[in-house]
């Protein structure tokens, strides 16, 4: 038979833990505000950091903003630049060389033929409705003089589309119009001519 006999009041009591009911209320009282008062600082510093990164960015925004609108002005003002240079490059590339055309006139017509008129015509067109192209014409009026008029202005025909001189440029060469010539000084042999001359298109690039 076991007695046990506790000399020690209930009152008088107290528990061997480390822990006890009083250390929590304690703790609870104390920690939990710290924390809450931890948190609203962070909260209060984040926020107060934010506002001031905000500012500077709107510091720094006032100070770009200006370069930025100058920035698109002369961007719109280089786009524009750029279509004008692809316009004089497009023309430029689909130019002919007059001036090679006209000496190679010179030295392939017949001596017995006088080049009266000369027409130039130039038709911008599409091809296959989105290609651009510069087709070209040329009319030579003249008069051709001996018994062998018909057959010069035939040759003069012939070396238009042919002759090297004229770099392969005229695709086709046509006599609309041969007759005698009605000019009161003009010989019953003479004839008077005009002959239409087109050239290779030129794309628009």
């Amino acid at each position: 038979m076991n007695l046990r006999v506790d000399l020690i009041l209930l009152t008088e009591q107290r528990s061997a833990s480390v822990i006890n009911r009083k250390m929590l209320i304690r703790l609870t009282t104390i920690v939990v505000p710290l924390l809450l008062i931890t948190l609203t600082a962070m909260q209060v510093l984040s926020f107060l950091s934010v506002r001031a990164d905000a500012g500077a960015k709107e510091t720094e925004w006032k100070i770009l903003e200006p370069k930025q609108e100058a920035a698109l002005r002369r961007r719109g003002e280089f786009d524009a630049n750029r279509l004008i240079q692809k316009e004089l490059d497009g023309w430029r590339k689909s130019h002919a060389n007059w001036h090679e055309q006209m000496v190679a006139l010179v030295c392939e017509t017949p001596g017995n033929i006088q080049i009266r008129s000369l027409t130039l015509i130039q038709v911008l067109q599409l091809i296959d409705k989105k290609t651009p192209v510069r087709s070209f014409s040329m009319v030579l009026g003249g008069k051709a003089v001996g018994a062998e008029a018909e057959q010069n202005v035939q040759e003069l025909n012939r070396r238009l589309m042919s002759a090297p001189s004229f770099g392969g440029s005229i695709t086709n060469a046509e006599v609309q119009q041969f007759g005698a010539d009605k000019a009161k000084d003009a010989d019953k042999q003479d004839r008077v001519f005009e002959i239409l001359c087109r050239y290779r298109e030129r794309k628009f690039e």
